[in-house]
């Protein structure tokens, strides 16, 4: 009995090693920012212009998506910025302009971080200009909890926008596959040395 349990044990055992890389694939954790007009805070443009911001200090992303601000004046355009209530320090993530219908889609690479105390992100009206450092003239905000500040900064600026891992799948695909051939192979042998035995 207890060689017939040890087989199967195993291939749960060498299944399991497999397939358990396929729970992690995307690295970093993203957050997403619901932007609004923001009593106290925002004094320029709509009070119904709203937005999100999607972005994620492990991957160095941030992914804006806003509608009904107001067109900007000559010589000026938008800028978002993640800001350190406590400190009052920020970064900008860059530049840009909505279109006619007052949409913006925005994507870009983080520029290097180096801790993660930021609590608010807001968009604000900047001269071409810009000094850098947010203006007064400030649009829709949104306030957010930074999810792991325990992971580490990152400190180079990626070429490119992150990918979540597609490789990873294929790979623990290959691994699968790789295993269950060897499972296959040692059931084959197991039957046949049984055979021997009882014809022994």
């Amino acid at each position: 009995m207890r060689r017939r349990l040890l087989l199967p044990t195993l291939l749960a055992a060498l299944l399991a090693a497999a397939l358990g890389p396929l729970a992690v694939l995307a690295n970093g954790v993203p957050q997403l920012v619901k932007l609004t007009y923001l009593d106290g805070l925002s004094n320029y443009g709509p009070q119904d212009a709203e937005g999100v911001l999607e972005f994620s200090f492990a991957e160095a992303y941030a992914k804006l998506d806003a509608q009904k601000l107001a067109a900007p004046p000559a010589g000026h355009v938008y800028e978002g910025w993640l800001v350190k209530t406590a400190t009052n320090e920020s970064v900008s993530i860059g530049t840009f302009t909505p279109d006619a219908a007052g949409t913006v889609h925005y994507e870009t690479a983080l520029p290097p971080i180096q801790d993660y105390g930021f609590d608010l992100f807001v968009i604000t009206l900047e001269p071409n200009t810009a000094d850098g450092v947010p203006s007064q003239q400030r649009s829709i905000a949104g306030y957010f909890t930074v999810v792991n500040r325990s992971a580490p900064a990152v400190q180079n600026r990626p070429d490119t926008l992150p990918y979540t891992g597609g490789g990873d799948v294929l790979a623990a695909v290959a691994r699968l596959g790789l295993v269950g051939g060897a499972a296959f192979v040692g059931l084959v042998a197991a039957v046949g040395l049984a055979r021997r035995r009882r014809t022994a």
